[in-house]
């Protein structure tokens, strides 16, 4: 496949687009449509938060572009990212939010704090990780047909390969952890 079809696949899959369509699917399913809405408005908040952030970074030459290419520059952006998620989670338990919305920010909480330790040495790939663990949380809440999606985060770990923003090990890596950390999480917090 085309280096453009690659390009089209890292934006439409990127993490900020796959983590809002999560939260807003599971808020809905957790919450109904009328609370469901004001519970996604609520944990957009802290995706759309730190995304602002990374295209500030980006547009004033912090780092290389939004999704943050360059290892070293990483750590800054992610620790808004956690800081944004831990501020929404709060809001949801002192709220009474839905338990599902809960545990799957408490599986983006572990899954940033590993992605940072790991930076540190190795670049993870985020956008793997975040299509796995919605994957893996999507099955979790709906059932084993959303595995379905499973395909998706294989053309996102492709993409990032093609792009050669990541290796094979780093997609996969990216993949199998936050994976298992979406769902060991959601299992012992839902």
């Amino acid at each position: 496949m085309s280096l453009r079809a690659a390009k089209v696949v890292t934006e439409v899959l990127a993490p900020t687009v796959v983590l809002i369509a999560e939260l807003i699917a599971v808020a809905l399913i957790s919450a109904g449509p009328v609370k469901g809405l004001g519970w996604a408005a609520l944990v957009m908040c802290s995706v759309l938060l730190p995304f602002g952030f990374v295209l500030w970074g980006a547009r004033t030459g912090r780092w290389d572009g939004h999704h943050v290419r360059g290892r070293e520059h990483r750590t800054l952006p992610l620790l808004v990212g956690l800081g944004s998620v831990l501020a929404g989670l709060v809001l949801l338990v002192v709220l009474d939010g839905p338990r599902n919305l809960i545990a799957v920010e408490v599986a983006v909480v572990v899954g940033i704090i590993v992605t940072v330790v790991v930076t540190r040495w190795w670049k993870i790939s985020v956008h793997a990780g975040v299509a796995a663990g919605a994957v893996t949380n999507l099955v979790q809440i709906l059932g084993p047909w959303w595995l379905l999606l499973v395909p998706l985060v294989v053309l996102v770990g492709w993409s990032r390969v093609r792009l050669t923003d990541h290796t094979a090990a780093q997609v996969t890596v990216g993949a199998v952890v936050n994976a298992a950390i979406a769902g060991t999480v959601f299992a012992l917090v839902s």
